[in-house]
């Protein structure tokens, strides 16, 4: 039997009974406990409610408004003496995406290779 599942899309996986539903995957997230995942898309993503169906559509929708507004005052009002504020917003950015690299990537990753594919 083959143990290979190749991930098509247009529904082929669906239509084969398959569990690789986003919200299949929001269903992993939270029996697992991956709060942060969870927040992150749910948050940070936009993602409306408990429907994670557009979920690749929701990803490019990331708004880092958190880390961004967090320094608005500094960079806007010139309360940035020293001029530091636009580099440490830019790290903590990429801060941000690393987690998405690092933390985000494995936990569905995870998930897709838990998927029966019998």
């Amino acid at each position: 039997m083959y143990q290979t599942l190749f991930l098509i899309g247009n529904g082929f996986d669906k239509a084969h009974g398959l569990l690789t539903g986003y919200n299949d995957f929001r269903d992993y997230v939270e029996e697992r406990d991956y709060q942060s995942v969870y927040d992150f898309i749910t948050y940070e993503c936009m993602v409306k409610g408990e429907d994670w169906t557009q979920l690749e559509q929701d990803l490019g929708n990331f708004m880092p408004e958190g880390v961004i507004s967090s320094y608005e005052d500094e960079i806007t009002n010139g309360y940035d003496k020293n001029y530091s504020a636009m580099p440490n917003m830019i790290h903590d950015l990429s801060d941000k995406i690393t987690w998405i690299s690092e933390c985000f990537r494995p936990v569905f990753y995870e998930w897709i290779n838990q998927v029966d594919i019998r």
